[in-house]
């Protein structure tokens, strides 16, 4: 997997030129070799956001403001990565508390209970990602 220049992940796909310019906001897949879409971070916009509803595995953006939080849940079935973009969290797994900022990752099996807040200090973002176990 490369980094482009606006910090954006694509895979190999022989059907694209490298000296194609990169784009930002706008969702597209190509097909070739290989299915391959083509997201900015910005362009999904609320909490709770999935980036493709359909797909596998899901990956969710979710911003919360100081203070707020998600109620507890589970993702039965799911294996979860929880990743922190910016901002701090607490997070609830059943009986725990994880304290998570920027760069730090929790990996776990989406059986637990879990109940993410932002820290008093200010919004926190965070990638979600739901895979099948």
């Amino acid at each position: 997997m490369k980094t482009g220049q606006e910090g954006r992940s694509r895979r190999a796909d022989a059907s694209v030129s490298e000296a194609e310019p990169p784009r930002r906001g706008v969702p597209e897949t190509r097909t070739g070799a290989r299915e391959t879409e083509d997201c900015s971070f910005d362009a999904f916009e609320g909490a709770g956001r999935p980036f493709e509803s359909d797909g596998e595995p899901a990956v969710v953006r979710l911003h919360l403001a100081a203070g707020e939080a998600v109620a507890s849940h589970s993702h039965p079935g799911k294996r979860v990565v929880f990743f922190v973009v910016d901002g701090r969290f607490e997070v609830r797994l059943d009986d725990d508390v994880y304290r998570v900022g920027a760069g730090d990752c929790l990996r776990f099996d989406g059986e637990h209970e879990i109940a993410p807040r932002a820290t008093d200090d200010g919004p926190a973002t965070a990638l979600v990602v739901l895979a099948r176990r």
